[in-house]
């Protein structure tokens, strides 16, 4: 077998369990990456709200001291200049500019890393304090504030920073934490979605498995399997319907295959017999004559029964009628002119009731006359000399009714169900006489089915029969 083309590889579609693996995956990976930025802007933002919180808190106090009454020079030194020593990583720096903007007080280390240029410009007394994010030469950031504090000369001016390093470097510690949790994430989503996905399609494996047991000879094998959730009991119960549909059509069609061999296989005989029986010896011309009549009546046989074959074949396959104003009552009456002398042979009475006025029908004139027809010529075979037949046409409920009716030796109940099937026939005896082969009333159903409508029979044994054909009433006047 030769290898596939890579292209056509390439295009081979992702399975149903790849992609719901994929998709639960991606959705899981995405709804992490979402809470990962939620979480890292609401640390970001608490930890800015806290900065400026401590900065508001050492202006506060700073401006508290240069308010008093009595200067506390000593205590605006500790608390500038001296409060912070102690500490490895200073993080707050302060600053205080007298009247004239000279540095009065700052913190060890400041005047490098932030000038007195680079803070924003100071809030007065009652405008409300915002903090500002600078970058210091240094390449450090910081997070300043500036404030006017009023006093002697032109006042103060209260400069904060906070050094934002260890902030940084709690946000890059969490946003690292917060990349292996999307990574695991989606590792675990890999894992637990793979394992979700197979336990979720087990029932369609099982399925696959029983359907792919089924052959053409095992059609009545059904999928029975407990504790399927909904959507796929729906498919088992919709797949074993359509196994029933498929072992009755394989039924009938094996019954039709056997019924039109046996009924093709007598005419043949027929043919084949009267040929050797000529050949045996030598015949006049009057008996060559005489083969070869019957020799016709065999092909005719055999050339109506593959005609109402194919009839019904095409009718199965849905084909287009040519539908037309149907005048139903003159119809039934050209029925029974062209039956007339069948009728007057066997003294048979046949009469048409319901016909009151016109009564229009839309069909395909030639098929309804088809239909009727059938229907009379089985009257006519199975009806007694001296009998009567009968023809009825009727409007009930939306549609139009033509019954045929004879008092004819009737079908017994349990072969009604069959008598629409295709070369079914209730005894051999029963046609021989008119030359049918169990296909009159398969044809009036499919004429039946091409119209939209249906057929009904209704029998008793001695009694007779009652056919009636049911047309929807699609009629424009």
């Amino acid at each position: 077998m030769p290898a596939q083309r890579p292209e056509v590889l390439a295009h081979r579609p992702l399975s149903l369990a790849g992609r719901l693996v994929t998709w639960y995956a991606c959705a899981t990976v995405a709804l992490a990456i979402a809470a990962s930025l939620i979480l890292y802007q609401g640390l970001s933002r608490e930890l800015r709200q806290a900065t400026d919180n401590q900065l508001l808190e050492r202006i506060e106090l700073l401006r508290a001291l240069l308010q008093k009454e009595t200067f506390a020079h000593g205590e605006l030194k500790w608390e500038v200049e001296s409060e912070w020593e102690w500490l490895e990583h200073h993080e707050i720096f302060l600053r205080i500019l007298d009247g004239r903007r000279n540095v009065f007080l700052e913190t060890k280390g400041l005047a490098p890393l932030l000038p007195v240029g680079l803070f924003p410009a100071p809030a007065g007394r009652e405008a409300p304090l915002r903090s500002l994010r600078i970058d210091s030469p240094s390449g450090r950031v910081f997070q300043a504030m500036a404030a006017e504090v009023p006093g002697p000369g032109g006042g103060w001016v209260i400069q904060a920073a906070f050094d934002l390093a260890n902030e940084g470097r709690v946000l890059r510690e969490f946003k690292l934490l917060l990349a292996f949790v999307v990574g695991g994430a989606m590792f675990a989503s890999l894992g637990f979605g793979y394992q979700i996905t197979r336990n979720g399609l087990r029932p369609l494996a099982e399925i696959v498995e029983t359907t792919r047991r089924i052959r053409s000879s095992t059609l009545s094998e059904r999928i029975h399997l407990p504790n399927l959730p909904p959507e796929l009991a729906s498919l088992e119960d919709n797949f074993n319907d359509m196994l029933g549909r498929l072992e009755e059509s394989f039924a009938r069609l094996s019954r039709f295959s056997a019924d039109i061999a046996h009924e093709l296989r007598t005419p043949l005989n027929n043919l084949r017999g009267e040929a050797e029986v000529a050949l045996s010896r030598p015949r006049t011309p009057e008996e060559h004559r005489d083969i070869l009549v019957s020799s016709l009546e065999e092909y005719a046989g055999l050339a109506r029964t593959v005609e109402r074959l194919l009839f019904i074949a095409q009718a199965e396959q849905s084909t287009p009628i040519q539908r037309e104003q149907v005048d139903v009552c003159a119809e039934l009456k050209g029925v029974v002119d062209f039956y007339e002398p069948a009728l007057t042979e066997k003294r048979l009475d046949l009469h048409v009731s319901g016909c009151v006025g016109s009564l229009c029908l839309d069909a395909d004139r030639e098929l309804f006359r088809r239909a009727v027809s059938n229907l009379v010529e089985n009257a006519l075979a199975f009806t007694q000399d001296g009998g009567s037949i009968g023809l009825g046409v009727e409007q009930r409920n939306g549609t139009i009714r033509v019954q045929v009716r004879d008092t004819g030796i009737g079908i017994a109940p349990e072969h009604l169900p069959y008598v629409f099937d295709r070369l079914y026939r209730v005894q051999r005896t029963r046609t021989k006489g008119s030359g049918g082969v169990g296909l009159g009333l398969s044809i009036v159903k499919a004429v039946m089915d091409l119209h939209g409508g249906s057929v009904e029979i209704a029998s008793d044994l001695g009694t007779g029969t009652s056919v009636t054909l049911v047309f929807p009433n699609l009629t424009k006047s």
